[in-house]
C-alpha cells in the first residue's frame, strides 16, 4: 500500500475511534438551543429566507456572531438529517477528519517528511484538548473554519513549492471561506510568514545554514518585500474580519469591564502556561474555566517562563528553525483568544487550542527526531514511544468525548475538576431541570448565585424554574434581582410578564412584554404573547400585527400561524385562514386546533354545495 494512502487511512481510523460515538449523541444545553434547536432559521433547513438570514447582520443581533458558512452548513444538516443530533455530530466528525487529512497533505508538501507529518496530524486528530471543538455541535464553526484553513495552508504550500499562481488564488479563496465560518484564523498571514522561514526557507537560502547541505529547502530565496506583498490580500481580509469580529462581539465583551488590564495580562500569561501544561498532560479538562485570583508570584513565573522560552527559541532559530516556527505558531495563533480582550465569561477554553497546538506538535516531533538522529533509539525505542503516546491520547480523548453524550455527566465532571465554578453550577442546574430533577436544580442555582452574585442570567433562570414550580412569589424576587443587575436583560422582563399574565393582570403583563421588546425587538415569544393578550381583549387588528411580527422573526412559530388562522376564520377570510392553518400543520402536524379549523372550512364548503 502506498505510504500516503496508508497514513491517511490510519489517520481516519484514529479519528473515528475517538469521535464515531458522537453520532449517537444529542445536543448540549450550552449554545446548542439558541444556535440550532430553537433557531427557526437553522432548524427549518435550506431556503431563500434562511440563506438571506445567514448572510445578514441579524445573526449579530441574535447570536453575536457573523458566520454565514457555519449557519449554512447547519441548515444543510437540518435539511438532510432532521433535528436529531446524530447527523450534526456526523458532519462535525467528517469535517475534523478532512481537516486532519488537509493538515497531513500540507505538512508533507511543506517539509517532504511523510512520517513526521503523519505523527503531527495524528496528534491533531486525537488530542483531548480538541474534543470540545469536535463533540460540541455549536463548535461547527471551529471544525469548518480550520478545515478551510488547513486547505488554505496546503494550497499555499503548493504555490510556494511549485510557483503556480492558481494555488495562490485558491489559498486566498479558502482563507476567505475560513473567515466566513469563524474569524479565529485572522492570524494566517503571519503564520504563512513563519512557514516561509521554515520549512519553506523562502526568506533566505542561508536562513538555516544546514538547509543547503541537507537539501531540505528550496535553494532560491525570496526578498522580504515580495513575501510581504504576497500577504497583502490575506492581510486585507484579516483587517476586515478583525473589525467585523469586534463589531459582532459587542455583547459578549460586556464582561471585559469586570477585569482590569493588569489582570488580563497576568491571565494571558498564566493561560499560555496552562495550555502548554495541558498539551503534555491533558487532565482536568472542563467545558468552562472560571476566572480566579492570580497571585503576582504566579503571574511573574508564567511571564518569566514565556520570556525564557521566547529567548531560547530566538537563540536556536538558525540551528533549529522548526523550534522558531512551531513556538510562534502556538504563541501567535492564540493571541486573538488569549484574553487580552475579554470575550465571554471564560478564563480560557479548550476549543481555543484547536489551531495553536499544531505548532507545539511540530516543534516536539521535529525536535525529538533531531535529538535522536544519530542514536539507535531512532529505529527501536522511538516508534514504540510514539505509538504509545498516540494510543494514550486516543484513549483519553475517547473518555473525554463520552462525557459530551450526557449533559449532567459533562457539567458534573467540570465541577469536579475546577474550583468555585459558578457558571458550571448554572449549567448543571439547567441540565437537571431538563431532566426534571427540580430540587437538585434549585440547589445548584443557589450555589451558582452564591459564587456569581452579580450574574443576571443565573437569577433569571432560577426565577424561571421557580415559576415553573408554581413558586411565583420567590420567582418574582429572583427575576427582579436579575433586572436590578442588568436592566437591559429582556428574558427577565418576559418571564415576569408570564407570571403577571398567569395572575390575570394583563395590563401589567403587556407592560412587561413591551419592556422585553424595547430591549430585544427580536424576541418572538414576547410578540406572540402580546398577540394573545390583544386577542383576549378582542383587539383583532393589533393581534394580527403582533402574530405577524412573531412570524417575521420566527417563520416556524406554529401557534402564531394557528392563531392567525383562527382570526381570519372568524373574519370569514377563508383563503388566509386556510394558508395559516396549513402552514401551522406543516410545522406541527399534531396541532389539533389547526386540524379542526381546516375540517370546519371543508364542512362549510361541502355544505354550501
Amino acid at each position: 500500500m502506498r505510504p500516503h494512502l496508508r497514513n491517511s487511512l490510519i489517520l481516519c481510523v484514529l479519528t473515528l475511534i475517538v469521535y464515531a460515538q458522537t453520532c449517537s449523541f444529542g445536543f448540549v444545553t450550552i449554545d446548542d438551543p439558541s444556535w440550532i434547536v430553537n433557531n427557526a432559521f437553522v432548524n427549518s433547513g435550506v431556503n431563500a429566507t434562511n440563506v438571506r438570514w445567514a448572510f445578514s447582520f441579524n445573526t449579530v443581533d441574535a447570536l453575536s456572531n457573523w458566520m454565514p458558512l457555519t449557519f449554512l452548513s447547519l441548515m444543510v444538516d437540518a435539511q438532510i438529517f432532521g433535528m436529531g443530533g446524530g447527523g450534526f455530530h456526523l458532519t462535525n466528525v467528517l469535517l475534523h477528519c478532512a481537516s486532519v487529512l488537509f493538515l497531513y497533505a500540507a505538512l508533507v508538501q511543506l517539509t517532504g517528511a511523510t512520517t513526521k507529518s503523519a505523527i503531527v496530524a495524528a496528534l491533531f486528530a486525537v488530542h483531548p484538548l480538541h474534543v470540545e471543538s469536535v463533540a460540541w455541535v455549536t463548535e461547527r464553526k471551529d471544525v469548518l473554519s480550520l478545515c478551510f484553513g488547513h486547505a488554505a495552508i496546503w494550497a499555499y504550500a503548493l504555490y510556494a513549492t511549485g510557483a503556480q499562481k492558481k494555488y495562490y488564488l485558491f489559498s486566498v479563496a479558502l482563507f476567505l471561506c475560513s473567515l466566513l465560518s469563524k474569524q479565529t484564523l485572522v492570524t494566517l498571514p503571519f503564520l504563512l510568514l513563519l512557514l516561509d522561514y521554515w520549512p519553506l526557507y523562502r526568506t533566505s537560502a542561508l536562513a538555516n545554514p544546514l538547509a543547503a547541505a541537507a537539501d531540505e529547502g528550496p535553494a532560491r530565496s525570496v526578498p522580504w518585500r515580495r513575501l510581504i506583498i504576497e500577504k497583502i490580500p490575506f492581510l486585507i481580509l484579516t483587517v476586515l474580519f478583525c473589525g467585523l469580529a469586534l463589531f459582532s462581539q459587542t455583547n459578549p465583551m460586556e464582561f471585559s469591564e469586570q477585569y482590569s488590564m493588569p489582570y488580563q495580562v497576568l491571565n494571558a500569561a498564566t493561560s499560555y502556561t496552562e495550555y502548554v501544561g495541558k498539551t503534555f498532560w491533558p487532565a482536568g479538562l472542563s467545558v468552562f474555566y472560571p476566572h480566579r485570583t492570580i497571585s503576582p508570584l504566579a503571574g511573574s513565573f508564567a511571564s518569566l517562563f514565556l520570556l525564557l522560552a521566547c529567548g531560547l527559541v530566538f537563540v536556536c532559530r538558525r540551528r533549529k528553525p522548526y523550534v522558531f516556527t512551531g513556538w510562534f505558531w502556538f504563541l501567535g495563533t492564540l493571541v486573538p483568544v488569549i484574553g487580552l480582550v475579554q470575550i465571554g465569561m471564560q478564563r480560557m477554553a479548550d476549543r481555543y487550542t484547536y489551531l495553536p497546538l499544531t505548532g507545539i506538535f511540530l516543534l516536539v516531533v521535529w525536535l525529538v527526531d533531531d535529538l535522536v538522529r544519530e542514536s539507535t533509539l531512532r529505529k527501536l525505542v522511538l516508534p514504540m514511544i510514539t505509538a504509545l503516546s498516540i494510543l494514550l491520547l486516543t484513549l483519553t480523548a475517547f473518555r473525554q468525548t463520552t462525557l459530551w453524550g450526557d449533559n449532567v455527566a459533562l457539567y458534573s465532571h467540570g465541577l469536579a475538576v475546577t474550583e468555585e465554578n459558578g457558571r458550571m453550577h448554572q449549567m448543571l442546574a439547567v441540565a437537571l431541570w431538563e431532566r426534571k430533577d427540580l430540587q437538585a436544580a434549585l440547589r445548584h442555582f443557589e450555589a451558582s448565585a452564591r459564587l456569581l452574585p452579580h450574574n443576571h442570567i443565573v437569577y433569571e433562570k432560577w426565577g424561571s424554574l421557580l415559576r415553573e414550580m408554581g413558586q411565583t412569589d420567590e420567582a418574582v424576587q429572583k427575576l427582579q434581582r436579575s433586572i436590578e443587575i442588568n436592566p437591559r436583560y429582556a428574558p427577565a422582563y418576559f418571564t415576569l410578564g408570564r407570571i403577571w399574565e398567569s395572575r390575570g393582570d394583563l395590563d401589567k403583563a403587556r407592560e412587561l412584554y413591551e419592556a422585553t421588546l424595547q430591549h430585544d425587538p427580536g424576541f418572538d415569544s414576547a410578540w406572540y404573547n402580546l398577540g394573545l393578550i390583544d386577542l383576549k381583549a378582542g383587539r383583532q387588528p393589533a393581534a394580527i400585527t403582533a402574530f405577524q411580527r412573531a412570524l417575521a422573526i420566527n417563520p416556524r412559530h406554529a401557534s402564531a400561524h394557528n392563531n392567525l388562522g383562527v382570526i381570519y376564520l372568524y373574519q370569514q377570510n377563508f383563503g388566509q385562514a386556510k394558508n395559516h392553518f396549513e402552514a401551522a400543520l406543516r410545522i406541527d402536524p399534531k396541532l389539533k386546533q389547526a386540524k379542526k379549523g381546516l375540517e370546519y372550512m371543508r364542512s362549510q364548503s361541502n355544505g354550501s354545495r
